[in-house]
């Protein structure tokens, strides 16, 4: 009974992380369009992903407590993996089977996130680079009349502030 559950519970974790990795893929091309406005749907919706898979993730945790309860196993950090030690036949080899696939899933999942962290820092590198070309720092050594003058400190907005 708890086993066909912790079945059920990994099975949607590993759908909800297969679809977050689509997410992902999605996402990448997205930055590299620069679209902003899909760049925000996208991230509503990883939000909802993970929000689901916290909420399985609780689920499985409270079945792991129940399953250590049952066999009163006195461990700390009873996993999944301890777990199977306790198990036998067609349910463990599926439990084990799901556990690989979510491993990989998720290790998937943590490149494409890396790729789309390192993406998104290229952009920010450029768009401060471009801010910095058109908006100088006032400290830069210019060249002047004389070499007493003093450098006059010019502010500048980059936006026209009057209506």
């Amino acid at each position: 009974m708890l086993t066909q559950k912790l079945i059920e519970i990994l099975q949607k974790t590993l759908k909800l992380h297969q679809s977050l990795y689509e997410i992902a893929v999605e996402k990448t091309e997205v930055i590299k369009s620069a679209n902003i406005e899909s760049l925000q749907n996208i991230i509503q919706n990883e939000q909802k992903h993970i929000a689901a898979i916290q909420m399985f993730e609780n689920q499985r945790q409270e079945l792991v407590a129940r399953f250590k309860k049952d066999l009163a196993i006195e461990m700390d950090g009873f996993t999944i993996s301890a777990l199977l030690t306790h198990l036998n036949g067609p349910e463990k080899e599926q439990i084990q089977e799901l556990q690989a696939n979510l491993i990989q899933q998720v290790d998937e999942l943590k490149n494409v996130n890396t790729l789309n962290q390192q993406l998104l820092m290229h952009s920010l590198q450029f768009v401060h680079l471009n801010l910095n070309f058109f908006d100088p720092d006032p400290e830069s050594p210019n060249y002047t009349k004389s070499a007493d003058e003093e450098l006059v400190e010019t502010t500048r907005s980059l936006f026209d502030s009057q209506a």
